[in-house]
């Protein structure tokens, strides 16, 4: 099916809708951790910062390499916040660094496994204000997704298969979006499943987010 047909279908009668879920114990873990960097980000001391930094460093986290842009375009990150434990460590000695904050996107990829069972994949993405964009991954069994704004984004997230299937989306705050989303998914458990993930900023601001799946 084409992409715009799988658009369109994410906003008729959904074949699930989730909001508020619980996800399991590792992917709280790193979904609370970006959530305390996001907080931190609003205080004047880079105290809480720390902290919350080394939440981050606790979780079980690698790289999240298997998404692809499918449809939109990406911001470039440079000036925004990257949910990362180098990046942050870095930005609490020198706020400059937000200056070139896609190169601490491009490190952390080449410096992280991927696919490794029980971890938590994540990236950072960037969107322009108003904009939205679809990426491409796989999952299956009980499949885990969650995006969390850096400091004033709101966002949506609607996740369909290959069919134009809505497998997710948001039935509160969809028009304004939220700082965070979060959904879990049954897909089967005997094959990986083609999943497209589209995300819009609501907000008037450009904003970078965490992405992230188990």
């Amino acid at each position: 099916m084409h992409l715009k047909s799988i658009i369109s279908l994410s906003f008729v009668a959904l074949s699930i809708i989730a909001e508020a879920q619980t996800l399991s114990a590792s992917m709280e873990k790193a979904v609370s951790a970006c959530q305390g960097l996001t907080a931190a980000l609003k205080t004047a001391s880079p105290t809480p910062l720390s902290a919350a930094n080394m939440k981050l460093k606790s979780a079980d986290i690698v790289d999240f390499a298997d998404i692809v842009l499918v449809k939109g375009q990406e911001m470039n990150v440079n000036g925004h916040f990257i949910f990362d434990e180098v990046f942050v460590d870095s930005l609490i000695v020198n706020k400059k660094v937000m200056s070139f904050s896609r190169q601490y996107l491009v490190d952390r990829a080449s410096r992280s496994s991927t696919g490794v069972d029980g971890r938590i994949c994540m990236t950072t993405k960037g969107l322009k204000a108003g904009k939205s964009a679809i990426w491409k991954t796989v999952n299956r069994d009980v499949a885990e997704f969650a995006i969390v704004a850096e400091p004033d984004g709101m966002l949506t997230m609607t996740i369909c298969d290959k069919k134009g299937n809505v497998l997710y989306a948001e039935t509160e705050h969809n028009k304004q979006g939220a700082s965070m989303r979060k959904a879990q998914i049954k897909l089967p458990a005997e094959k990986r499943t083609e999943l497209f993930i589209e995300i819009v900023n609501h907000g008037k601001k450009d904003t970078s987010f965490a992405i992230l799946k188990n």
